[in-house]
């Protein structure tokens, strides 16, 4: 394997780690309807709460790359999920 593949592999693998400790802090959900889209929830400190989660991991060994990295994609998961609701199941209602 090349070294461009693993690490756009070790990338992703963390942005998916970084989804898991979103919403186990409950920052973002995924829709019940449609695998793999995020939404954001308003919960507080639960952004907080995410990236105390992703230390935790980080310093625990979980997380294949520096802390800046994971808490960066953290963040991005965050950001990207879909604030106004999943946008599969407004499409689905609107045809």
């Amino acid at each position: 394997m090349s070294g461009i593949k693993r690490e756009l592999e070790r990338v992703e693998d963390m942005r998916r780690y970084a989804e898991i400790i979103a919403i186990e802090a409950g920052a973002i959900e995924e829709c019940e309807h449609h695998d793999g889209e995020l939404l954001l929830v308003d919960s507080g400190d639960a952004r907080n709460k995410a990236f105390a989660l992703g230390t935790n991991a980080f310093k625990a060994g979980k997380v294949d790359g520096t802390r800046e990295e994971f808490m960066d994609a953290i963040d991005e998961v965050i950001k990207n999920a879909g604030v106004d609701g999943c946008q599969l199941c407004e499409r689905s209602l609107r045809d």
